[in-house]
């Protein structure tokens, strides 16, 4: 361990980088694994390090929404260096889940100006279980408190408080990978409506572009499960909160230079044939993603 120590601090901080990284290098997306809250929803990866360290940081930070937390406050214990380089790490991505203690950890970061700091990517989950379809550890069962119709409030100004890390430069929002369009009548099965979506975006975007403390070094967003419906505020000339909505949306598009969507459509498994008259599925693909 002694000769570990002496070890010069850019390899530390690559052993580091791979402590981080854990299981993503070798997990096989079809083991059925159960799902760990800390580490949920990763991603696998090639042990190829880009051309710097710096762009080694940010493809993690594209690709790997969480490190592998416990492994990393372990190490954190063996020295002051390793304290302080798994600091970065823990902190370097947050993720707010839609539960009261989750809110409170994001504002004791946001409160701590040593920790906020750190902080260079946050992922907003909707859902304990979004049942993404880019995650092998998906469940299409409801999680824990996932049977809320209306977003919480604390969420919700979580959100609006996005830009008051300094030095923000990734965010992510996950939705639930299920929704339900105007087509149908499908109020009993749904939980994420339009409008609950809508009201999460409204948020997310006016904290992003927020008059006081924007997030101006946001330049990578990536919106996971966004239903293949268009907002009206994007489409009409509205007014009073829809042209805010607008405004917001138009204000942080034009600032970010990667923009990552994954959209889920309605699927009826018995009768997929109904698919055909989900008029807004494809008006959504076939003209408004590119017009709006």
């Amino acid at each position: 361990m002694t000769g570990l120590l002496r070890l010069p601090p850019e390899l530390l901080s690559r052993i580091v980088d791979l402590v981080a990284i854990g299981d993503n290098l070798e997990t096989d997306p079809g083991e059925d694994e159960s799902i760990s809250h800390d580490c949920n929803d990763k991603h696998i990866i090639s042990n190829d390090p880009p051309s710097s360290s710096l762009s080694r940081q940010h493809g993690m930070l594209a690709m790997i929404p969480r490190p592998d937390v416990s492994s990393l406050r372990s190490l954190r214990l063996i020295s002051r260096h390793f304290s302080r380089v798994c600091e970065t790490h823990l902190y370097r991505c947050v993720r707010l889940l839609p539960t009261e203690q989750s809110a409170v950890h994001y504002s004791g970061t946001l409160a701590t100006p040593n920790l906020s700091q750190q902080v260079q990517k946050i992922v907003f989950q909707t859902r304990m279980e979004p049942a993404s379809s880019t995650s092998p550890w998906a469940s299409h069962e409801p999680g824990p408190g996932d049977d809320y119709e209306e977003p919480h409030q604390f969420f919700l100004e979580a959100l609006e408080q996005v830009g008051r890390f300094p030095n923000l430069t990734h965010v992510e929002l996950v939705f639930s990978a299920e929704c339900f369009g105007p087509s149908w009548d499908h109020e009993d099965e749904g939980v994420e409506t339009m409008e609950f979506r809508e009201q999460v975006l409204s948020s997310f975007y006016a904290g992003l572009n927020h008059r006081e403390h924007s997030a101006n070094k946001v330049y990578n967003l990536s919106i996971k499960n966004l239903q293949d419906y268009t907002p009206q505020a994007l489409i009409d000339n509205a007014e009073d909160e829809d042209s805010r909505f607008k405004a917001d949306f138009e204000q942080v598009v034009s600032r970010i230079t990667h923009y990552s969507l994954e959209v889920v459509t309605e699927y009826d498994s018995a009768a997929p044939e109904n698919l055909l008259d989900i008029h807004e599925s494809h008006n959504f693909f076939g003209h408004e993603l590119q017009t709006y």
